[in-house]
């Protein structure tokens, strides 16, 4: 849905964002995104973390 409805550099507004699915593809594909659903802002804090964290383990063993 993210690269089929934007383009790279765009704004994406997610008022549901739960567990933040879109923000982590928004990332992962270079658009910006706004969550407004401060209830799981632990949970997507907690996802962006171990995202990245992942990310830079997959590039140190390269």
């Amino acid at each position: 849905m993210v690269l089929a409805s934007t383009n790279k550099g765009n704004l994406i507004l997610d008022p549901f964002t739960e567990s933040s699915t879109t923000g982590l593809a928004a990332y992962l594909f270079g658009r910006k995104f706004i969550g407004m659903d401060k209830k799981y802002i632990d949970l997507s804090i907690k996802r962006f973390e171990g995202l990245v964290k992942d990310m830079r383990s997959k590039l140190a063993t390269k």
